[in-house]
C-alpha cells in the first residue's frame, strides 16, 4: 500500500506478520499515550484490511457433506471435501471443484 507522503508494506509468512510503516506523521510526541493509541488503531485497521489471519489462528473450518453453501452467489450442496477443495453440486445438477475459500456457508 503506498500512500502520500509515506507507505506500509504488510507481509505474512506461517509463523509471523511483518508491517513496515513509514510515515512522517506517525514520530511520537509530548502525548504519547493518545498518539501511539490511535497509531495502533491503524495498524489494526491496516491488518484488518489485508484479512490476513494473525499467527496461531485457527484454519478455516472445513463444510461439512451434505451442507447448503454459497459459490460465488450461487446455491450449492457439498458433495466432497479434500484439502483446499470441495466438490459442490449446484442446483442444476453440474458437480464443480471450487476453492475452499469460494465456498461460504449458505
Amino acid at each position: 500500500m503506498e500512500s502520500t507522503g509515506g507507505s506500509a508494506h504488510f507481509r505474512t509468512a506461517p509463523d509471523e506478520i511483518m508491517l513496515s510503516l513509514n510515515y512522517p506523521g506517525l514520530a511520537l510526541g509530548s502525548n504519547a499515550p493518545q498518539e501511539l493509541a490511535a497509531k495502533l488503531q491503524l495498524l489494526v485497521a491496516i491488518v484488518t484490511a489485508t484479512g490476513a489471519q494473525p499467527p496461531g489462528s485457527p484454519p478455516r473450518p472445513l463444510p461439512m457433506l451434505g451442507a447448503a453453501v454459497v459459490v460465488q452467489g450461487y446455491r450449492a450442496t457439498v458433495v466432497q471435501v479434500t484439502a483446499g477443495q470441495v466438490l459442490c453440486m449446484f442446483s442444476d445438477g453440474q458437480q464443480r471443484w471450487m476453492p475452499l475459500e469460494t465456498v461460504n456457508p449458505a
